[in-house]
């Protein structure tokens, strides 16, 4: 996707994860951790008072302004790992956002559509959210 604003605020949002992150596993806002290191986790608080929680991923990869590769399942039953992998460029207008998802795992046609409709919503939600200030709406 293309961003209009500049790489370091699109990066800054990508690492702010409850601004455009739009999945959660319950409807509380807030609710996610991202480790912006080798080894953090990628995770949802699902209780404060008891930190019960569900893990996104593992950061396995990080350079500011320039990528985060995190590895995981990302919620869906099924899949035993996936890489999920971001990457920030600096384009004429603004920033040009990459993904890339590789999955293995017990991965139907549904599991895969469903991961191409998330990772939609999720950067649309970034791109509005680097633009416009406009955080995600939560969806389980």
């Amino acid at each position: 996707i293309m961003v209009d604003a500049d790489v370091g605020k699109v990066y800054e949002c990508l690492l702010d994860v409850n601004g455009w992150w739009v999945h959660r596993m319950s409807q509380k806002p807030d609710t996610l951790r991202l480790e912006a290191q080798v080894g953090g986790r990628f995770w949802e608080v699902l209780d404060e008072e008891t930190q019960d929680g569900a893990l996104w991923g593992i950061v396995t990869s990080i350079r500011k302004n320039d990528h985060i590769m995190i590895n995981g399942s990302f919620g869906m039953r099924g899949v035993v790992m996936g890489v999920v992998t971001i990457c920030t460029n600096e384009a004429e207008n603004g920033t040009q956002v990459t993904l890339s998802h590789q999955i293995m795992g017990n991965v139907s046609e549904e599991t895969v559509a469903g991961y191409h409709g998330g990772w939609q919503m999720a950067l649309d939600s970034l791109r509005k959210f680097a633009d416009e200030g406009e955080r995600a709406e939560i969806s389980t």
